[in-house]
């Protein structure tokens, strides 16, 4: 895999804590309080929590924002404006998710609760986490939690009953998610697993990372897994094996990508990488043949086209 030299977004004061990338735009919520929305030329503040905002996401005409002051707040994706603040933790709200018509938060107060999307009252507060919800996750017809207490619980999405209990981390689960027929944790025991969501079976143990996982994503053929160790790791979805490493300048707390590109938070910032095409390469490639350029040339053109590898 090669990716453009990375593009950095500024703006924030303060650590950026989560990233999400959706169609043409890029969320960011930071210590200093606030959700960025990025563009290609420009950024909008979201202003209105009165704490960290550890968590952002995105689903539709609609912006979700969850913050150390307790709450959810929703936005709206066209005006900015804040259309709706969702109180019933008693403590921060580490992770926001929606799928369909509910919303999902996990808090520190070992809770995970369900919103409806319309009338954005809570329809049920799921319990069972002995700690911290770190992440909240929602796929098919499964809820996923990963927790402080070290473990990933699924529910069955209609019933809200705790139908699976997985264990096998050695220590705070920071990130859950699912994709296809496998679930992903990563975990402060420095370690990736690979779950059947069949079976509910660990099937893999990715190893590599040298501190904390904090973030773990997965798109088309590839598993992203950002780290407390400065770097992301790119794995192959069906070998498991790390086909990249992106090397950082501070610890990586989240990650996400789209078709195009990768996005990660980075100390006050937020960094992408973009795909090269094999249609760019080529390009280069025939540019390299027809003009007979010396290496010095060539190496301007690959410079040119942003083309740099990661090992």
């Amino acid at each position: 895999m090669i990716l453009s030299k990375e593009k950095t977004l500024t703006g924030h004061t303060s650590y950026v804590c989560s990233v999400f990338a959706i169609d043409n735009i890029i969320l960011s919520g930071s210590l200093n309080s606030t959700v960025k929305i990025w563009d290609r030329t420009s950024h909008t503040t979201l202003t209105g929590h009165t704490s960290a905002v550890w968590s952002v996401f995105a689903i539709d005409n609609i912006i979700l924002s969850g913050s150390d002051d307790n709450t959810v707040k929703i936005w709206d994706r066209t005006s900015h404006t804040c259309t709706a603040t969702l109180t019933g933790h008693t403590s921060a709200v580490y992770s926001v998710f929606a799928i369909d018509n509910i919303i999902l938060s996990g808090s520190w107060d070992n809770t995970v609760k369900i919103w409806d999307r319309t009338s954005h009252t809570c329809t049920a507060t799921l319990t069972g986490h002995t700690n911290t919800v770190r992440s909240v996750f929602a796929i098919d017809n499964i809820i996923l939690s990963g927790s402080n207490d070290k473990t990933v619980k699924i529910w069955d999405i209609k019933t809200f009953q705790c139908i699976k209990t997985l264990t096998g981390h050695t220590s705070t689960v920071y990130s859950v998610f699912a994709i296809d027929n496998i679930i992903l944790s990563g975990s402060f025991d420095k370690t990736v697993k690979i779950w059947d969501s069949k079976t509910f079976q660990c099937v893999k143990t990715l190893t590599g990372h040298t501190s904390t996982v904090y973030s773990v994503f997965a798109i088309n053929n590839i598993i992203l897994s950002s780290s407390n160790d400065n770097t992301v790791k790119i794995w192959d979805i069906k070998t498991f094996q790390c086909i990249k490493t992106i090397e950082l300048p501070d610890i990586v707390t989240s990650v996400c990508a789209t078709n195009s590109m990768i996005t990660v938070s980075s100390h006050k910032s937020v960094k992408t990488f973009e795909y090269i095409t094999n249609r760019q390469i080529f390009t280069a490639l025939m540019c390299m043949w027809k003009l007979g350029y010396p290496n010095e040339i060539i190496h301007e053109i690959f410079k040119w086209l942003g083309i740099n590898t990661y090992a």
